[in-house]
């Protein structure tokens, strides 16, 4: 544990704390599964909004979990409005005007997350998991503007449900279960790509499809399972839910799972669930091109091959993805952001 952890949230305890971030269903929900994840992390520390103008699902999604939305897409003035003394941006390409008017009019600590623009520069915390970061984890400081960077997979945001059951999964002797989660709004409609692949594996007893808040290929995946019931009569046993709360239990009842190249990946590395990653777009294929477990095509015909060849080998599975620490420096970055050094208790 961190030495310091509780003077963090004490810190933390007076302060009011903007997050800013977006997401719909070309963004996908990566930017909000993440921010709403370290708002959990932060809620009892202080007074944690959110600051977005992403739809009206998303913004019904935030507001369930128990935390105020402002809409706008004036985000400078909604952030001076609230008058925080934390501001969190979560979203692709940050604006170096944002930040740098947090920086000179608002007397806050501004925290920037999975940017790699000139913003950085105006930041006092960058954390980096995943774009603009590697394999490894680091952590830094720019001598130039001072700006603290953490980088690596550790600094991936996890709900405090996938650290609870971290362990948990206990491989099964053949491949029944499988189970399908390819992120929030799935724009390349990955699920029915390889649903279609999955159907002529004989082997296959179930199959568990979750799809996301902003799913768009309904029709098409209806169409699809009907069909496929009328053709087979050893049709699996298909169940489809969506935008469930328990993941992380969802995901350690199944013996693999196959998902985009994302938080999700990672979920799966801290629980050791068997997986396999498809790229979404081509921004997804540029960061996780050396990443392992990922595929460059869904349509390549051996993706059942590659699962049968990952389970009969876990071990070398966990060898992998063991020293990435996936989550594990959850407590560092809320230390961060209470602009505390984390010191780490043997």
């Amino acid at each position: 544990m961190y030495i310091n952890d509780i003077v963090a949230k004490w810190i933390l305890s007076m302060k009011k704390i903007a997050i800013v971030t977006e997401g719909d269903i070309q963004l996908g929900m990566g930017h909000i599964t993440r921010s709403l994840a370290l708002a959990e992390h932060l809620r009892t520390c202080g007074l944690v909004i959110f600051v977005t103008h992403s739809p009206r699902e998303i913004q019904d999604k935030i507001r369930n979990q128990g935390f105020e939305v402002m809409v706008d897409k004036d985000y400078e003035k909604s952030i001076q409005s609230f008058a925080p003394d934390v501001v969190v941006i979560d979203k692709l390409h940050v604006e170096e005007k944002l930040a740098r008017f947090i920086r000179q009019y608002l007397a806050c600590r501004l925290v920037i997350i999975g940017n790699v623009s000139s913003a950085n520069q105006y930041a006092h915390l960058v954390v980096n998991a995943v774009i603009g970061a590697g394999l490894h984890n680091v952590r830094y400081q720019d001598i130039i503007y001072g700006t603290l960077y953490l980088e690596g997979p550790a600094y991936v945001v996890l709900r405090d449900q996938f650290y609870r059951l971290r362990g948990q999964y206990r491989k099964k002797s053949d491949i029944n279960k499988i189970l399908l989660m390819f992120g929030g709004s799935d724009p390349a409609n990955l699920t029915c790509q390889i649903l279609k692949q999955l159907f002529a594996v004989k082997d296959i007893k179930q199959i568990t499809i979750c799809l996301g808040l902003m799913f768009p290929h309904e029709d098409e995946l209806r169409h699809l399972l009907e069909l496929q019931n009328s053709r087979s009569s050893n049709f699996p046993m298909v169940h489809v839910v969506r935008d469930i709360k328990n993941v992380p239990y969802l995901m350690i009842q199944h013996d693999f799972l196959l998902t985009s190249a994302g938080i999700t990946l990672f979920e799966a590395f801290c629980l050791g669930v068997p997986v396999l990653a498809f790229f979404q777009n081509e921004l997804q294929r540029t960061i996780f091109s050396s990443y392992p477990f990922t595929m460059q095509d869904s349509n390549q015909p051996n993706v059942w091959l590659l699962m049968k060849q990952q389970h009969e080998h876990y071990e070398d599975y966990l060898d992998r993805v063991r020293p990435m620490e996936s989550g594990q420096g959850v407590h560092e970055i809320v230390a961060a952001i209470a602009g505390q050094e984390a010191t780490i208790c043997d």
